[in-house]
C-alpha cells in the first residue's frame, strides 16, 4: 500500500473518497461526492465536483474542472 499525499493548500471536503497512492497537488478542490481512484495524480489547481468518479492511475492537468456544469451556457 502506498501513501496518499495531499498538499496543505488543497481543500478536500468530508465525504470525498481518495484512493491509496493518490497525489493531490496545490490548490486542488475536491467535493464531498467525488471518488478518486488509486494512484491518481491531480497536479495543481484541479477542481472535482458533483458526483464524479475518476478511475485508477489517471493524471489530471492544472486548471481542469470536472463534474460541474458545462461552460457553454447554450448546452442543453
Amino acid at each position: 500500500m502506498t501513501m496518499t499525499t495531499i498538499d496543505p493548500t488543497a481543500r478536500v471536503e468530508d465525504g470525498a473518497v481518495i484512493g491509496d497512492g493518490t497525489t493531490i497537488g496545490p490548490y486542488c478542490v475536491i467535493g464531498a461526492n467525488a471518488v478518486i481512484g488509486e494512484g491518481c495524480t491531480l497536479t495543481s489547481h484541479v477542481t472535482v465536483s458533483g458526483h464524479t468518479k475518476i478511475g485508477a492511475g489517471c493524471t489530471i492537468s492544472p486548471f481542469a474542472a470536472l463534474g460541474g456544469p458545462p461552460q457553454d451556457l447554450s448546452y442543453k
